[in-house]
């Protein structure tokens, strides 16, 4: 039987490893979270879950997971309702493995946002390079931009933007005390992830990092927490792009022209209906609102397995009233690109309720909470990529939302707890 301090030191490694595989591959993401439930299985002690019975915080995912579980009771689709029931599985298992788990302190804490930041990095870095490469041989400009840029990671442009996102909060706003101290390091990855983010074309992260990270990081000048040397060359450096980006010929330049142009990219079209990102959602949205409206599902939903089933029998009954919305793929397979909606739709309104509930408490105990402003970046970005996308309906929107949220409650409540933590860490 392995010793308890190897068992404590491979729970870090192994949450250091989901957080670094996040960006990069997803595969191994899964792999990493068997390996951290294994290391804590091994380590499992009465503590822990009266640790989570303590942390009443944590109560709200056990129900939401638990309401997931009634709407599959009566969904129609069995299969798809335990497909979705599987993927949520993490609302279960991190809250106990991670939310109640061992202690996460200011070392532990900066180890696991070196490895996203790494993980970030390494991706971005990578996606580059391999679209310089086939620049140079095959004179293209198209896998510079959006979904073309991450698609060997097989990743959605909106939530890779999420990541780079909270990647620059934590090289901007975490008081580091290992590698990433180094102010010149620091500079050369904040600029290499920013001009990936400005690649990505997310108009709503490029805003959100302008809008919430920019001015807290001017805050921490003006607090001293940064020096006055960083910030002239990191804006220095960031200028200097945005000036080469705006007033020389170059494909970035164009892409934002077309972006001004055609605000949205063309998805779906035929000779009578035209889609575009923002009018597929409109039109998707208000699919679901009249679903609920039209069968009284407000209060129940129509169950975790059938939102598809309903969103045909609506499609086909626009059909009937001479509108042509056969696609391929057909619409009733995307989901409504709206959590909100597409929980409210799934179980109704108590599971919004919770939902609603685990996304804005956090924002109330941000004061008691060290690394706040991380943790600020993070809560805003995962409340605006949930009115965006259906980010409880994939691997890369569910893992990011539930590991960080269940690393915040432990810091807060070891933080709580104990109030030990060294002044820089705060």
């Amino acid at each position: 039987m392995p010793s308890k301090a190897f068992l404590r030191n491979a729970y870090y490694w192994m949450l250091c490893m989901v957080a670094f595989f996040i960006p990069i591959a997803f595969n191994l993401t899964s792999l990493s979270i068997i390996l951290l439930a294994l290391s804590w299985v091994l380590q499992v002690k009465k503590e822990f879950f009266t640790r989570f019975m303590e942390r009443k915080a944590l109560w709200l995912w056990l129900a939401f997971f638990l309401l997931h579980v009634a709407g599959y009771f009566y969904s129609t689709d069995k299969a798809q309702a335990l497909f979705d029931l599987q993927t949520k599985l993490s609302f279960l298992l991190l809250p106990f493995i991670i939310g109640a788990g061992p202690e996460l302190r200011a070392d532990k804490l900066q180890m696991v946002f070196t490895a996203f930041v790494a993980g970030c990095c390494s991706g971005a870095v990578f996606c580059l390079l391999r679209s310089i490469y086939i620049y140079f041989t095959a004179h293209s400009t198209d896998q510079f931009f959006y979904h073309t840029l991450v698609k060997d990671f097989d990743a959605n442009a909106v939530y890779y933007s999420f990541y780079i996102f909270m990647a620059l909060g934590m090289l901007l706003l975490h008081k580091w005390t290992n590698i990433l101290s180094s102010n010149r390091l620091r500079i050369v990855l904040v600029i290499i992830l920013f001009t990936f983010l400005i690649l990505l074309s997310s108009k709503t992260f490029i805003a959100l990092f302008i809008l919430v990270v920019v001015p807290l990081f001017c805050r921490n000048i003006l607090r001293r927490k940064v020096s006055k040397l960083t910030f002239i060359a990191g804006l220095s450096g960031i200028i200097i792009l945005g000036c080469i980006i705006a007033f020389t010929h170059n494909p970035i330049r164009q892409r934002y022209e077309n972006v001004i142009r055609q605000p949205e990219l063309q998805l779906v079209h035929d000779q009578n209906q035209e889609f575009n990102n923002l009018t597929l959602r409109l039109f998707l949205w208000d699919m679901a609102i009249d679903d609920l409206n039209q069968n009284h599902l407000w209060w129940t939903g129509c169950g975790i397995g059938d939102v598809a089933i309903m969103q045909q029998k609506t499609i086909m009954a626009y059909n009937a009233k001479a509108h042509s919305l056969d696609k391929h793929p057909p619409l009733w397979n995307f989901n409504l690109h709206n959590t909100y909606l597409q929980v409210l739709l799934m179980i109704g309104l108590p599971g919004l309720a919770v939902l609603l509930l685990m996304l804005f408490i956090p924002f109330f105990m941000l004061r008691e909470s060290y690394s706040k402003a991380v943790f600020l970046v993070f809560h805003i970005g995962i409340v605006m990529l949930m009115m965006a996308e259906a980010a409880l309906q994939t691997e890369a929107g569910i893992v990011i939302y539930v590991l960080f949220s269940m690393i915040f409650y432990n810091v807060y409540y070891t933080h709580k707890g104990k109030d030990s933590l060294s002044p820089a860490a705060r």
